[in-house]
């Protein structure tokens, strides 16, 4: 099923009918993997977060009920890695922090990202998933309390994503993350979080990598949005 049957379905009813027809064709984790490719095509082709949001959230209700009741172990993982990713593309998506160009977030989206956040690092620690898409499960939640200022909460969870990037070793997230920990202690008054934030972004260019690029086009992007 295209994402433009499914925002035809949309259209239509209450969408309703969204679930039964993507469903009803292929193995469970066939349908996983069809309903990925959906959340992604409605963001990124059709730009509709609330539809986005809607399919996703079905998409998650069916890989997770289907994978807990599932005897079959291959089969539930691949499951439960389909809801992970559908998972984190939905707080990616629904973060305000990116100022996405034709994108309004919404009170909303920002509850339904957070909630999506919460449950991308529930499932990478329980599917036991290396420590660099820990370091980008911590940073999720540090990037939503960014966005709801509780500045105390991310500068923690900033902290988390820095060290388990430092276990990747992966030298632009370490430092990407350190940004955003100043940018929270910017929030919190800290007297040295200022010269933190704009080191970092030294030491970002410095490194002149496709990474360390966008994570400081990232960085200045998000405290211009959250005016920090």
């Amino acid at each position: 099923m295209t994402y433009e049957e499914v925002l035809e379905l949309l259209l239509t009813d209450d969408g309703s009918h969204i679930a039964e027809a993507i469903e009803k064709v292929g193995s469970p984790a066939e349908i996983g993997r069809q309903y990925e490719s959906l959340v992604h095509d409605l963001y990124w082709k059709a730009r509709k977060m609330p539809a986005v949001i809607k399919v996703a959230n079905t998409a998650l209700m069916y890989c997770l009920t289907r994978a807990r009741k599932s005897t079959d172990r291959a089969q539930a993982d691949a499951l439960f890695h389909s809801a992970k990713a559908i998972a984190c593309n939905l707080a990616w998506f629904c973060w305000p922090g990116w100022n996405e160009p034709g994108i309004a977030v919404g009170y909303g989206d920002i509850r339904a990202g957070g909630d999506a956040a919460r449950l991308n690092l529930r499932l990478t620690q329980q599917l036991q998933l290396p420590p660099l898409d820990l370091s980008m499960g911590w940073w999720l939640l540090g990037a939503y309390s960014l966005a709801r200022r509780q500045f105390r909460q991310a500068d923690g969870e900033f902290l988390q994503a820095a060290d388990f990037a430092l276990q990747a070793e992966d030298r632009a997230r370490i430092l990407m993350n350190r940004g955003y920990r100043a940018m929270a202690q910017i929030g919190l008054e800290e007297p040295k979080a200022k010269a933190d934030f704009d080191h970092a972004i030294e030491e970002l260019e410095a490194l002149n990598s496709d990474d360390s690029r966008q994570f400081t086009r990232q960085l200045r992007v998000a405290r211009t949005v959250f005016k920090i």
